[in-house]
């Protein structure tokens, strides 16, 4: 569509019709080529993104004057929810009339854990 927006279906329901839709493609149709669309901005708003990180540390002091050591762990999408992507980040599509208009995409990073160890001197 090239930057155009889509044809909003008078009387079609945005609610998805099928497993691993986000919305109902039925809704879209392609405009005609000298039309900007009849969709508005904010039809619809993408899947919601829920991420949260933990990072912990601790310090410890080492019998030797001027030495210490740190332990510290992080924790990326500690509860390990999956967030979905639209448009190019995964194969879904906003084209309309393509095979994956209206589905999911990839979902995001799953949960992620690093340690790490830090001596000062």
């Amino acid at each position: 569509m090239s930057g155009r927006r889509a044809d909003r279906a008078p009387g079609v329901s945005l609610a998805p019709t099928a497993p691993g839709q986000f919305f109902n493609p039925l809704a879209f149709a392609a405009p005609s080529p000298i039309s900007p669309g009849t969709s508005g901005v904010g039809t619809f708003t993408g899947p919601y993104v829920f991420v949260t990180d933990l990072s912990l540390r601790k310090s410890f002091r080492l019998p030797r004057e001027n030495m210490g050591l740190m332990f510290q762990s992080d924790f990326f999408n500690i509860f390990n929810r999956a967030n979905y992507s639209l448009g190019s980040l995964g194969n879904a599509t906003l084209t309309v009339g393509s095979v994956n208009f209206g589905g999911f995409g990839s979902a995001s990073n799953p949960r992620n854990v690093q340690f790490g160890l830090k001596f000062n001197f």
